[in-house]
């Protein structure tokens, strides 16, 4: 899934690479090595690691899981969409797509 230049990614008008950078910028991914190398992002509102964060500040709760379920279908994220925490990682989808953006 890369992008070339000019595209863009988007679920109901919302860029992914936001929330995709936001989880790449608190370590929420593999690096081979090590399973976790930071902390997992969640859907939870006012910590500092929630993606709701970056995302429009009129989203609901329901509207940020539904989000990060939706990347989670497209493979570009991992977690749980069931309503707890979420522990939302990066997945190598999503790396490559932060990679294709910032060509």
């Amino acid at each position: 899934m890369k992008c070339l230049a000019g595209c863009s990614v988007e679920i109901s008008g919302i860029s992914v690479i936001e929330p995709l950078k936001f989880l790449e910028s608190i370590g929420a991914y593999s690096d081979g090595v090590n399973y976790l190398v930071g902390r997992w992002g969640t859907w939870f509102p006012g910590f500092d690691n929630s993606v709701g964060s970056v995302l429009p500040p009129d989203f609901g709760e329901l509207r940020v899981r539904a989000f990060m379920k939706i990347m989670g279908r497209l493979g570009l994220v991992d977690g749980c969409h069931c309503g707890c925490r979420g522990d939302y990682m990066l997945t190598e989808k999503g790396k490559e797509l932060i990679a294709g953006e910032e060509e």
